[in-house]
């Protein structure tokens, strides 16, 4: 309502057929470009709004036209403030000059107008449009001041010089009213426009901001996913070749040693065969029959152990399966669950976010209502007391300086918050997400662990089995050679030379030659001292390495430890008794041991 006041009553000011324009104004000074105005306009402390006036570069004489849109309080260091797009027009620095003026009358107006007063011919001042030649500026170019105040200058009338004085006088400071309130009316609906823009743009940039986080929360988490699938499967790939590996690995090392063993089991049995074919054929026959039980017998333990471990290898590929398809199902819940809880943690911060926004327009509107109250009080008390028309234009500025600066401290205040709880929120589900991938880690490690630690004791179980049974063989034919080699000198008794040899043929069982391919030092021990010996393997500055050949070890069914000395890790196999020295050379040459030390 007061809008349409005002403008009622500017139309009624205007309604009169005078016209106001700026004739003989000019000025000379320094200018700044604090406006973020678009197109060619400027600010100044006394030209009428809306009105047009020249600008001139001193130094390049670059002309433009600008605009008088806003008012800005007299200074001794500025006469004017200009737009971007003038400032860059005329290539201003902030010591350049320049010089403001105003275009003289059109000349056709005066030419239109002489026709309906022509007749009298005592009318030369027809061609006198400049009566306000008296208001041209003083003579001081160098001041940066206003040097002459604008002149509204009245079209000549056809009455006397006093009336038309007096007339030129009303007019003149009814339009001077009519400016004020148009200015006030202007810029009012300037500030409100400026506020509807910010607070459009700022809504703009807050919905861009959310589309872009949720676009790259979104983003991140397929990532995650997708990452974390493609270590799922790598994981279970390297370990299934693992398995594989170990598995072949095992499964040649014993076709070695049973190819190993029935070879000496084969020479040893040709040797027997040939010493005892000098013997009794009743002797021999027996020796063939126990010979086939004993065949028969290995025969019958071994497919029993086949058995077994066909058993308790479908066993543990059962399990095994088993185990897979519980963490399979353990690792979707935990994701499904850690899913839910990123949806529920982005809601509660888009709530949040939500509500901090309603607060915050609450709080802007009542902060703009309460603007436009004091604006309007304002308004009236420069109406009022036109005299205080400066000082409250400047104090206005200042409170509404002061205002936009605390509205922008509070917003960016609670921006700076919304970001530092978005932040913590983030944080603390990246340190739950990583909480959670280290406790899957180590829970997989574990399990690794404890399956590896559960091969290695099978392998060395079964290992200790076969070394037990390929012990107890050689007992027995140790301890059917005795006889025969104590039977000669009885049924022989004259003849000592000939009895060199059967200990001779005796001495390949027992002492075996080490692998061509490992050296033992200082030398393989007499397998009947019965002393227990320790295998150091190697001396390594790495633990890593060191705990690759302990790995190594434990593959072909030995036990091996590391032992710290100054800085060297050393891998040694302990208590090894005299007669195993031979067999565990032969088992550590398969996984490439070249060197072995006694202790």
């Amino acid at each position: 309502m007061k809008r349409v006041l005002l403008v009622l009553l500017a139309v009624f000011l205007f309604s009169t057929p005078v016209m106001a324009q700026i004739s003989g104004f000019s000025q000379t000074g320094k200018v700044t470009q604090e406006m973020q105005t678009d197109g060619f306009t400027m600010a100044h402390p006394s030209l009428p709004l809306n009105s047009k006036v020249q600008v001139v570069n001193t130094l390049t004489r670059k002309e433009i036209e600008v605009t008088v849109i806003r008012r800005i309080a007299a200074s001794g260091n500025r006469i004017a403030d200009l737009s971007p797009s003038a400032w860059i027009e005329l290539g201003l620095t902030s010591n350049t000059e320049v010089r403001i003026y105003s275009k003289p009358p059109e000349p056709q107006r005066p030419a239109t107008q002489p026709p309906a007063v022509q007749p009298p011919a005592t009318q030369p001042p027809v061609t006198q449009p400049p009566v306000v030649q008296p208001m041209e500026p003083a003579p001081k170019p160098a001041e940066p001041v206003v040097q002459n105040p604008p002149v509204l200058q009245n079209p000549p009338a056809q009455t006397d010089p006093a009336s038309r004085n007096e007339a030129n006088n009303s007019d003149s400071e009814r339009a001077q009213l009519t400016a004020r309130l148009l200015d006030a009316i202007l810029e009012r609906e300037a500030r409100e426009a400026r506020e509807r823009e910010e607070e459009r743009l700022a809504k703009e940039a807050r919905e861009a901001r959310e589309r872009e986080d949720e676009r790259m929360a979104r983003e991140a988490r397929e990532a995650r996913e997708l990452e974390e699938a493609r270590l799922a499967r790598e994981a279970r790939e390297i370990r299934e070749r693992e398995e594989l590996r170990l598995v072949k690995e095992a499964l040649e090392a014993r076709e070695r040693e049973e190819a190993r063993l029935a070879k000496e089991i084969r020479e040893a049995r040709e040797i027997e065969e040939a010493r005892m074919a000098r013997e009794a054929r009743e002797a021999r026959e027996a020796r063939e029959i126990e010979e086939a039980r004993l065949a028969r017998e290995a025969r019958e333990a071994r497919e029993a152990r086949e058995i077994e471990e066909a058993r308790l290898a479908r066993e543990a590929r059962e399990a095994r399966d088993l185990k897979e398809r519980e963490e399979a199902r353990l690792a979707r819940e935990a994701r499904e669950a850690r899913e839910i809880e990123e949806l529920r943690l982005a809601r509660e911060a888009r709530e949040a976010r939500e509500a901090r926004e309603i607060e915050e327009l609450r709080i802007a509107r009542e902060a703009r209502e309460a603007r436009e109250r004091e604006e309007a009080a304002r308004i009236a008390a420069e109406i009022r007391e036109a005299r205080e028309r400066e000082e409250a234009v400047r104090i206005a500025r200042e409170a509404r300086e002061a205002r936009e600066r605390e509205e922008e401290r509070i917003a960016r205040e609670a921006r700076e918050a919304r970001e530092r709880e978005e932040e913590r929120i983030a944080r603390e589900a990246r340190e739950a997400r990583e909480r959670e991938e280290a406790a899957r880690i180590a829970r997989e490690a574990r399990e690794a662990r404890e399956r590896e630690e559960e091969r290695i004791a099978r392998e060395a179980r079964e290992a200790r089995e076969r070394e037990e049974a390929a012990r107890i063989a050689r007992e027995l034919a140790n301890a059917r050679q005795p006889p025969v080699s104590e039977a000669p000198p009885q049924a022989n008794p004259v003849p000592p030379p000939v009895q060199p040899t059967p200990p001779v043929q005796q001495q390949p069982p027992l002492i075996q030659q080490p692998p061509l391919d490992v050296k033992v030092i200082p030398g393989l021990p007499d397998p009947g001292n019965g002393r227990m010996y320790d295998l150091q393997l190697g001396a390594f500055s790495r633990p890593e390495t060191a705990m690759d050949l302990v790995i190594r070890v434990r593959s072909v069914g030995l036990e091996a430890s590391q032992e710290f000395n100054g800085s060297l890790y050393r891998v040694i196999v302990k208590g090894i008794p005299a007669s195993m020295v031979y067999f565990a050379t032969q088992r550590l040459s398969t996984i490439g041991i070249k060197e072995i030390w006694l202790r």
